[in-house]
Parts: C-alpha cells; sequence; structure tokens
C-alpha cells in the first residue's frame, strides 16, 4: 500500500489511541540508583495498583483534526466498531474530506483493528486502509495531548488533595 503513496499522503486519515492514567504511569517504570538507595525515601515513587484510567482515540489529517473518542475498560472488536468507527471515524472522514469518501484510513495493528468483523466492516463502508507495520514508532501529534493531559490530571489531583487536607484541619 504504501507503493505509490507519495501523490495521496494529502488522503491520509492518522488514527491512534492511548491510554491516560490520572495517577500517573500504568505500566512499567525503570529506576538508576546507587548502592544502598533502594529504600531512601527520595528514591521511591508511589504507585497505584489499579490507577483510574481511560482510553483515547482521535484522528487527523492534512485538512485538519478529526472528533475525539473517550473510551473506559478493555476495547474489542465490536466496540471499537460501535464506539469508534461509526460515530466518530466516519464522521470525521466527511468532516475533512467532504461525502466523496477519497480518503486512506491508517489505523496501528492493535488485535480489535484487525479482527475480520473490523476488516468486514471496513469493506462493507469502502475504506481504503494504509496497511501499518506491528510495533511501529507512532506519527500522530496525540502522545503530546496525552502529556497534557495528564498534566492537567496532576494538576487538579493535587488540588483536590489540598482541598480535602484543608477540610479535614
Amino acid at each position: 500500500m504504501l507503493h505509490g503513496l507519495q501523490n495521496n499522503w494529502n488522503k491520509v486519515i492518522w488514527s491512534d489511541e492511548t491510554r491516560i492514567s490520572a495517577f500517573g504511569s500504568d505500566g512499567i517504570r525503570y529506576v538508576r540508583q546507587r548502592p544502598g538507595e533502594d529504600c531512601l525515601p527520595e528514591c521511591l515513587t508511589s504507585t497505584m495498583k489499579h490507577p483510574l484510567s481511560v482510553m483515547i482515540w482521535d484522528c487527523m489529517s492534512r485538512k485538519g483534526v478529526g472528533r475525539i473518542q473517550v473510551l473506559e475498560g478493555t476495547v474489542n472488536a465490536s466496540r471499537y466498531i460501535k464506539e469508534v468507527l461509526e460515530p466518530k471515524m466516519l464522521p470525521s472522514t466527511r468532516d475533512l474530506f467532504g461525502g466523496c469518501g477519497d480518503y486512506i484510513f491508517q489505523q496501528d495493528a492493535a488485535p480489535c483493528h484487525t479482527a475480520r468483523v473490523c476488516t468486514k466492516w471496513f469493506q462493507e463502508h469502502s475504506v481504503q486502509l494504509l496497511t501499518w507495520p506491528g510495533n511501529s514508532p507512532d506519527l500522530n501529534t496525540i502522545v503530546q495531548f496525552k502529556v497534557l493531559i495528564e498534566l492537567c490530571l496532576k494538576y487538579i489531583y493535587i488540588y483536590i488533595y489540598l482541598v480535602c487536607r484543608s477540610v479535614r484541619t
């Protein structure tokens, strides 16, 4: 699919999703420390076993930004179609490209994106897909959006903590 695309990049609508946690990362965090520093308070970071988090999906093209979708929980293929593709992706393509349907949709190779039911849905809706390798680097600005949201959530959390602490005293 990438062959012959050099003249069609303006037709691509890029999509991506990211998980945003209210209390920092829900993944692995690596720390460098010197011998004997493993229990020092300044070398420790508090964690949360199951942090409050949401998944945010968005899309964009050369012509603008598409509609955003916030998802809770695990996203499977049927949820991807019902909560992302139909209510957000299709309207975004109409907003950005008009009713002509002359666009190429990019998504990563997440299992819910490549399931048979999704492949069938794309065929039924005449959506041309851009083949995208698995575990490839993200090209979307949603990563920067994630950083801004996490920063805002941290400030909100700190504010709520301080308000609750002042009410108790």
